[in-house]
C-alpha cells in the first residue's frame, strides 16, 4: 500500500508569494491617480511621499531575501522595476515623473542589502525553504 502525498507548502513558497503580492501592490499604487487627483489617499510623510518609496522597496527587499537564494539578481531585479515603473509614469496622464522616486527606491533596496549582509552575513542559506508549514 503507498503512502499518501501531503501538501506541504515551503516558507519560502510563501515568501515567493509575498514578495509577487508586495509588486502587484507596488505597482498598483504607482499607476493610479494619486490623491489629488480624486484617487486614493495615501498618508504621506513628506509631499513626495518619499519614505513610503523607501519603506514599500525594503518590504520588498526583505520578502526577496527570504523568497529566493540569488539575492544579487533578486535586488537588480528591484532596481530594473522600480525604476521601469518610475518611467512609465512619465506617459501616465495623471501622475507624474520624479527623479527623488527612484532615489527613494534604490535606498530603500540598499539599506536592507546592507543591513541584511551585515547581520546575517552575504552567504547565509535560507533555512526557511527548507522548513514545512
Amino acid at each position: 500500500m503507498r503512502a499518501k502525498k501531503q501538501f506541504q507548502i515551503q516558507k519560502s513558497d510563501v515568501y515567493r508569494t509575498l514578495f509577487f503580492a508586495c509588486l502587484f501592490f507596488i505597482t498598483v499604487l504607482s499607476i493610479m491617480p494619486d490623491d489629488a487627483e480624486g484617487g486614493i489617499e495615501m498618508p504621506h510623510f513628506t509631499d513626495s511621499g518619499f519614505f513610503m518609496h523607501v519603506f514599500a522597496y525594503m518590504t520588498a527587499a526583505f520578502l526577496g531575501w527570504h523568497a529566493f537564494t540569488a539575492r544579487a539578481k533578486m535586488y537588480l531585479f528591484l532596481l530594473f522595476y522600480s525604476s521601469l515603473l518610475e518611467f512609465s509614469q512619465r506617459h501616465i496622464a495623471w501622475r507624474s515623473f520624479n527623479y527623488w522616486d527612484i532615489v527613494a527606491n534604490v535606498l530603500g533596496v540598499l539599506i536592507f542589502a546592507t543591513a541584511a549582509h551585515f547581520l546575517c552575513g552575504p552567504n547565509k542559506s535560507i533555512t526557511a525553504g527548507k522548513q514545512n508549514l
